[in-house]
């Protein structure tokens, strides 16, 4: 695992990192775009997570001489970890990195395990590895920065790790706003799963909870939903397909569909505005062959499953008119 540093203020991650005398490079989130960091690289959004940037960004490393004894270190969110994740891990056959997450999203899951990847046209993350960023810092403090709508969506990602492996926790959010002990149980969760499952295998499958389906609705909007919507609403999708294979009782499918509208109050707007075309992408999805689907399934808050079926079954079984129905 990536060793992760708890810490209080940004002020000591500045320490710590001015004590680092090697070279540096900055990939920054394009919040971050003030800064007076040298060195730095700044990342827009979704949009950019494709080849073509990575290839500009590689051009540029190169122009600037930058060799293996050079530390990336990335600031932001997801997009911006996926993206310094996978040019660390191939640039001169790999170079040290430290990951600043700055979101909800990023520090409860994109940051942990280090799994990264970039989307070719209708396939997301269809290319990426596994590498570990050498050092990982978490600290609130970003958090206080973000709006309110940016926070809740990144609650998407705390949902699916309570769905999957923690009942205390997924109860706890319910009635407490402790966010920071949000964080730190989320964190540990993800841990507990990654435990001789760092490759993409076995328990650690558990964690695309909501993700097959979450990619295809990400793709149906062009990228204009945030990623922690879409997998609100894919965990809602995969809720709706083990209640409609009777794996998940009525009672317990109520109970997180509370939680998702503490979170996403506006759910349903999204909701009616997709079709079955959302699916014409799963085709893509890099878990799923020709003819195959692999999805998680959920028995009941804190069990999972993983779910092997024809991808037509799911699409013969999921009515978008009951969906709706159910859902609201």
């Amino acid at each position: 695992m990536n060793k992760i540093i708890f810490i209080k203020t940004v002020k000591k991650i500045t320490a710590d990192l001015s004590r680092i005398t090697q070279k540096k490079i900055f990939i920054l989130d394009w919040v971050f775009n003030n800064s007076n960091l040298k060195n730095k690289i700044l990342i827009k959004g979704e949009l950019e997570k494709n080849f073509k940037k990575i290839l500009n960004i590689i051009d540029f490393f190169i122009k600037k001489k930058y060799n293996n004894q050079t530390l990336l270190i990335s600031i932001g969110g997801g997009v911006t970890g996926d993206i310094s994740g996978f040019i660390a891990s191939f640039y001169t056959r790999g170079i040290k990195y430290f990951n600043i997450p700055t979101t909800v999203v990023a520090q409860v899951d994109s940051s942990i395990g280090g799994k990264n990847g970039v989307n070719c046209e209708n396939a997301k993350n269809m290319l990426g590895t596994i590498y570990l960023a050498n050092k990982t810092y978490i600290c609130d403090w970003f958090l206080k920065t973000l709006n309110k709508k940016i926070l809740l969506d990144g609650f998407a990602e705390v949902v699916k790790i309570c769905i999957i492996n923690n009942k205390p926790l997924f109860f706890y959010i319910l009635k407490k706003k402790n966010i920071k002990k949000i964080i730190y149980y989320s964190i540990l969760s993800k841990i507990n799963i990654l435990k001789n499952n760092i490759l993409d295998k076995n328990k650690r499958l558990y964690l695309n909870l909501g993700h097959t389906f979450a990619h295809a609705i990400e793709n149906y909007f062009n990228y204009k939903i945030s990623h922690g919507k879409a997998v609100f609403l894919g965990i809602l999708f995969s809720l709706y397909i083990s209640e409609r294979l009777a794996f998940l009782k009525k009672k317990t499918f109520n109970k997180i569909l509370k939680v998702i509208r503490k979170f996403f109050s506006n759910y349903l707007e999204y909701a009616k505005l997709l079709d079955s075309s959302v699916f014409n992408t799963i085709r893509f999805d890099k878990k799923t062959t020709k003819k195959n689907i692999q999805i998680v399934l959920v028995k009941k808050i804190g069990q999972v499953f993983i779910f092997k079926t024809k991808t037509n079954y799911i699409l013969k079984i999921f009515d978008f008119k009951c969906f709706i129905k159910r859902i609201s």
